[in-house]
């Protein structure tokens, strides 16, 4: 009854915010007893929330593309978490977020970037495993939409680390040990990893070196001596790159300067 009823709510009602939050919690629930999942199955749940959420962005034709992307990421974590082993269903759900984008001329928020981002990260996260995500027919389709080449590389590069995350910082109830001997070669390959991203666009080189600072600064004591050093040797890299430039580049916001990446390495 609530979901048939979520299409003929007034624009006014946050029926996005109503929608993910009951998505969360049926999925947390799912997760807490096989007899659970069984009755999702008889109920056709996932066939429901997704006939529920594509009406509701059919009727809503003013909501926002990332109030649109949000849900479908909702509908992704439920999906991920109920039915992991439906990869037909996970294709459907970034299907129908890729019809949803194609009626976008082009794809500026942010906020909707950064969902976008989260939807690819999602599979890549659950399978820890590129090879599953790309059997996806969706997957590259979905990427397709980002809205130009320098935001898919910063895409990219966040999808990245959100699969090695494993690598580089310790996961919640994580017990296992590595051999320190193990320990030292993956973190040497992390290094490697982070002294081969590179781009020739001053701006887009210091986009992903804040997004990797962002990631690296996570590690914690044992495993930023590994990591450090390669990106300040990246940075210092785009300090000689700019050096040989004269003043800011025209047009760019917030160009890279010498100062603003000495700024980042001594925070």
């Amino acid at each position: 009854m609530l979901l048939a009823a979520c299409p003929q709510v007034q624009p006014t009602v946050d029926i996005k915010t109503v929608l993910s939050r009951l998505m969360d919690r049926l999925s947390k629930y799912a997760a807490s007893s096989a007899d659970v999942l069984t009755e999702f199955l008889q109920v056709e749940a996932f066939t429901k929330l997704s006939n529920a959420i594509e009406k509701v962005i059919e009727v809503q034709v003013d909501m926002p593309a990332v109030g649109a992307i949000t849900l479908y990421v909702s509908l992704l974590t439920f999906t991920l978490r109920v039915h992991p082993d439906r990869l037909d269903y996970v294709d459907q759900v970034l299907g129908a977020c890729v019809k949803k984008l194609s009626s976008i001329p082009k794809l500026e928020d942010s906020r909707a970037t950064k969902q976008v981002v989260a939807l690819l990260s999602a599979p890549l996260e659950k399978y820890n495993d590129t090879v599953t995500a790309l059997k996806i027919s969706n997957y590259p389709r979905v990427m397709d939409h980002l809205d130009n080449g320098t935001n898919k590389v910063m895409a990219m590069v966040e999808v990245l680390f959100e699969l090695i995350k494993g690598l580089i910082k310790d996961l919640d109830g994580a017990t296992d040990e590595l051999d320190e001997e193990d320990f030292k070669d993956e973190q040497n390959s992390v290094a490697k990893l982070i002294h081969m991203l590179y781009n020739n666009e001053p701006e887009e080189m210091l986009k992903i070196i804040c997004i990797v600072w962002k990631h690296t600064m996570a590690g914690g004591p044992k495993r930023l001596p590994f990591t450090v050093p390669s990106l300040v040797f990246s940075a210092l890299r785009l300090v000689r790159q700019l050096q040989g430039q004269e003043g800011d580049i025209v047009g760019e916001e917030v160009p890279a300067t010498p100062k603003k990446i000495f700024q980042l390495l001594s925070q």
